[in-house]
């Protein structure tokens, strides 16, 4: 299963349940603009670390859900974990 989220407190509680369900092989997280992706992006890391699945592959959609072109192409992403402080 692969998740595709916008990480408001729904989509945060179905990330851990799926992350921790021996039912469910969860094989990554997607973010998408419900919210603003980058945070949406970020609080779906947060919960992944919390439920220690942070290895777990991920990917940020488009800030913006309307793509003109029909097609969107996403660019190699730096993890927000890296740069945030702690």
């Amino acid at each position: 299963m692969i998740l595709d989220v916008d990480a408001g407190a729904d989509d945060a509680i179905a990330i851990m349940l799926a992350a921790l369900s021996p039912a469910v092989e969860l094989l990554g997280v997607t973010t998408v603009a419900g919210n603003a992706v980058a945070h949406t992006t970020e609080n779906s890391l947060r919960v992944l670390d919390h439920v220690e699945r942070a290895r777990l592959p991920w990917r940020a959609g488009s800030a913006d859900p309307h793509e003109r072109s029909g097609r969107s192409v996403v660019p190699e992403q730096e993890d927000p974990r890296t740069s945030r402080p702690r």
